[in-house]
């Protein structure tokens, strides 16, 4: 049994600045195991401000606030083995969700027209500003390492 929503909301505050909120909201369960199914994304909401101003050569700057919830709803495949050289029985623990996170981001673009048929484009993205240890539900590799810390990228786009 499969069922979600995705809401996505946009309001133009001026005509230089808008909010948008984007929240995805996903179930699932397996009716013949009363189990609920691996792999399900967790509740997740995405909020971001922009400002936008054309006359300064399509100039756009925009703060994105990522929240990723836990999830509550996994099915329990951990189980328990026995350590010889410990003498002891320890529980292999490979089916439990991380902890919620929340990131912060920021992308900003300008475009530079060099005739009517070239232009450039210039970005900066810095995702994940406040290098916030996390790791994602979905990553395979979440019980070895953290996700992706602070990124900064500089884009550079030639448009001919």
């Amino acid at each position: 049994n499969f069922y979600g929503v995705d809401l996505s909301a946009n309001y133009k505050i001026t005509d230089k600045w808008d909010v948008q909120n984007n929240s995805s909201l996903t179930k699932a369960w397996d009716l013949t195991t009363d189990r609920a199914v691996i792999d399900v994304p967790a509740f997740n909401t995405i909020n971001q401000i922009r400002y936008r101003n054309d006359s300064w050569n399509n100039f756009s700057a925009s703060l994105r606030s990522e929240w990723v919830f836990e999830q509550n709803e996994w099915p329990n495949n951990n189980f328990e083995t026995f350590v010889a050289t410990e003498d002891e029985m320890v529980v292999v623990d490979i089916s439990s969700p991380p902890p919620a996170y929340h990131l912060i981001h920021f992308r900003s673009d300008v475009n530079f027209k060099f005739s009517n048929n070239t232009n450039i484009n210039v970005a900066l993205n810095l995702n994940n500003i406040f290098n916030t240890n996390y790791r994602n539900y979905l990553n395979q590799l979440r019980y070895f390492a953290d996700d992706l810390g602070r990124n900064v990228m500089l884009q550079l786009q030639i448009n001919y």
